[in-house]
């Protein structure tokens, strides 16, 4: 649901427990065409007619749920929920101000976890504090079991990801077949060579068990601070990041130039 999207499995469970349990039977309207819409309502079971102006325009079924755009922006019913089965309809709401709390409570701890680990980047040193807010809001949470793949060997670069809670395994090659790298652990970062150089991955890097992770994506990054060689050139007393300026305008001038990428950039582990 559009609402619950950028929650994590935790704030998803603490969700599920705000909810409370409200039954509905045939011909009763859970939502009524430009009334007050002050919470959300997930079908359990039986299913309910959308209704605008009369006519019916879409079926809710189970697992569905009704009235997330009025909870959202505060606005009248755009429409009518019928139920129209048969028997109690049991239904899961989340009222607007749990709803809000829950959610603007998310949003600050989250932003403060991330701002933390920005502090902690060298790439992001030379940035002011309403950039790095800018960063921490373009960041996005994923979560990864057992095995799973953050990055996958020699696919196109263009994430970097801040590992929050876990450890992962770096699986490269060596004459061709995988090898074991390194591990990271929660406060690290990886893809970040990637994510500068713009090429592509050089490793596998797996979950080892529960991970969670804030990416941040090179093109969304470069739409609010500028292309990431200038970002870098604020750096400019930092000798790791003077070779990957360096390695960027190579690699812009062998562009321009119509010539293959440098060797730098293709052989840089991220």
């Amino acid at each position: 649901n559009v609402l619950f999207s950028f929650l994590g499995s935790r704030e998803m469970r603490t969700v599920a427990l705000a909810m409370f349990k409200k039954e509905f039977n045939k011909g009763d309207d859970i939502l009524v065409q430009n009334g007050i819409g002050d919470a959300l309502y997930v079908l359990q079971n039986g299913s309910a007619d959308i209704l605008k102006e009369g006519q019916k325009v879409f079926l809710k079924t189970p697992g569905t749920a009704v009235g997330e755009l009025e909870l959202m922006y505060d606005s009248p019913c755009a429409a009518t929920v019928r139920v129209i089965t048969d028997g109690p309809v049991t239904t899961w709401v989340l009222d607007r101000d749990t709803y809000r709390n829950l959610v603007m409570g998310t949003a600050i701890r989250r932003r403060e976890e991330y701002s933390e680990h920005l502090e902690k980047i060298p790439l992001f040193e030379s940035l002011s504090h309403y950039e790095k807010m800018q960063v921490a809001d373009a960041l996005s949470n994923d979560e990864w079991e057992q095995g799973d793949k953050i990055i996958r060997f020699d696919e196109e670069g263009e994430w970097m990801y801040i590992i929050l809670e876990g450890d992962v395994e770096v699986i490269g090659r060596k004459d061709g077949e995988p090898a074991h790298i390194c591990d990271f652990t929660a406060g690290d970062y990886i893809g970040e060579l990637e994510f500068l150089n713009n090429h592509r991955t050089v490793a596998d890097v797996v979950a080892k068990g529960f991970v969670r992770t804030a990416k941040l994506n090179r093109r969304h990054f470069e739409m609010c601070l500028g292309p990431v060689k200038d970002v870098l050139k604020r750096n400019a007393t930092n000798p790791k990041y003077q070779y990957y300026q360096e390695v960027l305008d190579a690699a812009e001038k062998s562009s321009t130039a119509g010539g293959p990428p440098p060797a730098g950039a293709a052989n840089t582990a991220g």
